[in-house]
């Protein structure tokens, strides 16, 4: 972050800070070069960039007793859909010392879906999210597995009180009508509480349950495009410390 905020100091003269980078990439069909950081450095000029920030807005949900059932049947099959899963890598990797990945329970949840209305009941989104926190579960457990530094933390089974989310990957747009929310799956729409104005695009919609209430969180990805052509005509050095909280080069 800090080698591309080096790199292109005039877009600190465009009010952008280090830390509101999400996703920070090039608008123009530029030749450029992916960092390490993530970020794309374009490797002509001049520069054009799209500053793209996720904001998430959570809003009470007040669902029928209908709609509870609905969702409340969601995270039982996710959580049995995890908890398969795991199962089925645990097996398979004391079987054949290898590893199944992502794409594989893709596979079988396709089948499953073909063979059994048990699982084809539910909106594949909500299923495939399951099988993608499994993922990252895992991703998780070697990278600490790998950096030793503490324990490794294998992923565990998932009890009734311990799944109470699931997360729908580019919902659509149409999720908003009036003060009510859609869920795929769901009949009707739910009515909620400090819905406000949608800016962007959502790009993710989770359904919490906390303590026995339900909430909506959207995920809203916000672009914006910023002319980052200016010169630099002043530099400054900024020193964060503890006795004097920040420290100029000009001696302020």
């Amino acid at each position: 972050r800090f080698a591309v905020f080096e790199e292109f100091e005039g877009l600190a003269t465009a009010g952008i800070g280090v830390g509101e980078f999400s996703r920070f990439e090039c608008s123009k069909p530029w030749r450029s070069q992916r960092l390490p950081c993530g970020h794309f450095l374009c490797l002509n000029v001049p520069f054009c960039y799209t500053h793209s920030v996720h904001r998430i807005m959570e809003v009470r949900l007040y669902p029928t007793r209908t709609q509870v059932a609905r969702l409340e049947q969601f995270l039982f099959v996710g959580r049995i859909l995890f908890n398969r899963a795991l199962e089925a890598r645990i097996h398979w990797y004391r079987v054949s010392k290898k590893t199944l990945g992502l794409y594989d329970h893709f596979k079988d949840l396709t089948a499953l879906r073909a063979a059994d209305d048990f699982w084809d009941m539910i909106p594949l989104a909500v299923e495939r999210d399951a099988l993608r926190r499994l993922d990252l579960a895992f991703r998780a457990f070697f990278r600490r597995l790998k950096s030793k530094d503490g324990k490794a933390g294998f992923p565990r089974f998932k009890g009734r009180n311990r799944w109470d989310s699931f997360t729908i990957q580019s919902p659509g747009k149409r999720l908003v009508d009036g003060n009510s929310i859609r869920v795929s799956g769901v009949s009707g729409t739910i009515k909620a509480r400090n819905l406000r104005e949608i800016k962007g695009r959502v790009v993710q919609q989770r359904i919490v349950r906390r303590a026995g209430r339900w909430y909506c969180q959207l995920v809203m990805d916000m672009p914006d495009i910023v002319d980052a052509t200016k010169p630099i005509v002043n530099a400054v050095g900024i020193d964060v410390g503890l006795k004097v909280f920040a420290a100029l080069s000009t001696g302020e």
